[in-house]
């Protein structure tokens, strides 16, 4: 068994999209289990070997065999698996985005890596030794502040064995927030890490790419798991890729991990996001968000859980597609860029975020029910009342019965917590025949939140439902009755205006061809000018479907949208 360090420098032009960044060079070292021996620098050398990759064509295929060439020369036969302190993001995602770029196949290693992020493993290994950290913290409260010590002693002898007990739970407390801020911030997480595991790094050079630290820290964990704890979580779980995608392929999963995503990310964005690439996701989860407050500013951060992500202040969730091959197809998207407006803020600007796409399965999704909610999907915040629809996730206003999106009718649970707000019915029997019709349907979707396989099945059952219960009343989901030019797209089933020429939910161009009975594609009539009876059928339709409403009324619910 052989460890193999491998550290990556990237290059990123600030004018340039950051999914134009490259790999510049390639620093590795490889560590034989036994004994812990480092095979790097050879006889005859005395400096670990690294390679530069230029500009030039191929540079980066030939940096790549020079590497596999290196690694087998050492390894043979034997297993082997990536350990990385400052690249894992880089070798997860960016080598990845750039083969993929220059149509390269890269080994099986590199391409669905097996890698222990060395930054997890400490922090699964000091979850064991926090005695540690209380030595650091008790450290750095002695060079401060003296006085302080003192008059802690002093309380301590008058109040007995009751502080005592006190202190044991105050050190829990102080390790919990040591550790959790340590996870927040690279920087705090490194200097500890470096502390702690007593490496040598001087303090006025900043902390760069060294494939020394990594090496120094994989052996000392290696070293020091001395409990049975610590042999059985540290270095015995890393992030294996390969078996991910092996078990989404064999289980014809349409269930896709993303990571990295900027922390107001709407819905919205995100369907507009996957449209330019050509992919049609049919549900957006994400994982609730973890905040804690700055010290400096005193506002709310947003924290990412993973340690090695490229953004700190990201969000992760799930994203699910119709069929497998989707989803496979979405896995090219792996190291692409997603930008986003940052809302509420005095100055409104755009953050670009490099996004992480894995594999997963509805099991994963199951076991992260709990901690699983829907995209916004506006900026704004919520107002009392507000409601998120359980079938579609979309986000409707208090006064509605029923979904604006997909007519799912209000869970009974909601009605039952917002009776005291002035609920406005919003014309039209379709949405009291949807409530009255499926308060059994709306309990069964509400529970079946709770089981992946069953969440993923019931929105299919019910997106079935809503296709036919919108031709059914002529309204697509909609209160707006269609007008002249409407169309409602082949793709979607969405009621879009005569104004729009691409469908407003999906993206897809509208459709004009006709046909021989006079409808077009989407089932829409056309307009038929200079005909008579055609104009008194439409002065007709419109005159029932109103039901007495002006046009400016029309309008006003059109804005509603």
């Amino acid at each position: 068994m052989h460890y193999v360090v491998l550290e990556l420098e990237v290059e990123h032009k600030i004018e340039t999209p950051k999914d134009h960044s490259r790999v510049s060079k390639i620093l590795y070292q490889i560590v034989n289990e036994n004994g812990l021996l480092c095979v790097f620098p050879e006889e005859g050398s005395t400096v670990v070997p690294s390679i530069t990759i230029d500009n030039e064509a191929n540079a980066f295929q030939d940096a790549i065999k020079e590497l596999d060439i290196n690694i087998n020369r050492v390894v043979k036969d034997d297993t082997f698996v990536l350990c990385s302190l400052f690249s894992t993001w880089h070798i997860r995602v960016t080598i990845q985005r750039e083969a993929r770029d220059l149509g390269y196949q890269l080994p099986t290693y590199l391409g669905h890596p097996v890698i222990f992020d060395l930054k997890k493993e400490y922090l699964r290994w000091i979850q064991n030794h926090k005695n540690l950290l209380i030595k650091e913290e008790d450290n750095r409260t002695s060079e401060t502040g003296e006085d302080e010590e003192i008059t802690d002693k002093v309380d301590k002898e008058d109040d007995g064995e009751k502080e005592e007990s006190d202190n044991e739970e105050n050190n829990t407390r102080v390790d919990t927030q040591i550790h959790d801020s340590s996870i927040k911030n690279s920087d705090e997480l490194m200097s500890q890490i470096l502390q702690v595991m007593d490496i040598t790094h001087p303090e006025d050079l900043p902390m760069m790419v060294n494939i020394s630290i990594s090496t120094e820290l994989l052996i000392k964990l290696y070293a020091q798991c001395e409990c049975e704890i610590d042999e059985k979580g540290v270095l015995t779980q890393p992030y294996d890729s390969l078996s991910d995608y092996n078990a989404f392929l064999d289980r014809e999963s349409t269930t896709l991990y993303i990571n990295n995503l900027p922390q107001d990310t709407t819905q919205s964005e995100l369907e507009s996001w996957f449209s330019q690439f050509g992919s049609r996701p049919i549900g957006f989860w994400t994982i609730k968000k973890t905040t804690r407050s700055d010290e400096n500013t005193g506002s709310q951060m947003i924290l990412n859980n993973c340690p090695y992500v490229e953004e700190p202040d990201s969000i992760s969730g799930f994203i699910i597609f119709q069929t497998n091959q989707e989803a496979k197809e979405a896995l090219l998207l792996n190291g692409r860029s997603v930008l986003s407006n940052v809302a509420n803020i005095k100055q409104p600007r755009v953050v670009e975020h490099v996004v992480e796409i894995e594999p997963s399965c509805s099991s994963v999704l199951e076991k992260a029910h709990g901690v699983l909610a829907s995209f916004p999907q506006s900026k704004n915040k919520p107002r009392p009342g507000d409601w998120t629809c359980p079938s579609c996730g979309f986000s409707n206003f208090q006064r509605r019965t029923a979904c604006f999106r997909c007519t799912f009718p209000i869970p009974l649970n909601l009605v039952a917590t917002k009776s005291h707000y002035n609920i406005e019915k919003t014309g039209g029997n379709s949405n009291n025949s949807n409530s009255n019709n499926n308060n059994t349907s709306s309990g069964a979707t509400t529970a079946n939140m709770n089981s992946n396989n069953s969440n993923i099945r019931s929105n299919g059952a019910m997106n079935h439902y809503i296709n036919h219960n919108g031709q059914q009343h002529g309204s697509n989901g909609s209160n707006v009755p269609f007008r002249a030019g409407d169309w409602k797209c082949t793709s979607c089933q969405y009621h879009n205006f005569a104004k729009n020429v691409m469908c407003l939910r999906c993206n897809k161009p509208k459709i004009r061809q006709a046909n021989r009975n006079g409808m077009n594609s989407n089932g829409v009539r056309m307009w038929e000018t200079h005909t008579n009876n055609y104009l008194n059928q439409e002065q007709n339709r419109y005159s029932n479907n109103y039901n007495g409403r002006s046009r400016e009324d029309t309008m006003k619910s059109d804005k509603s949208r």
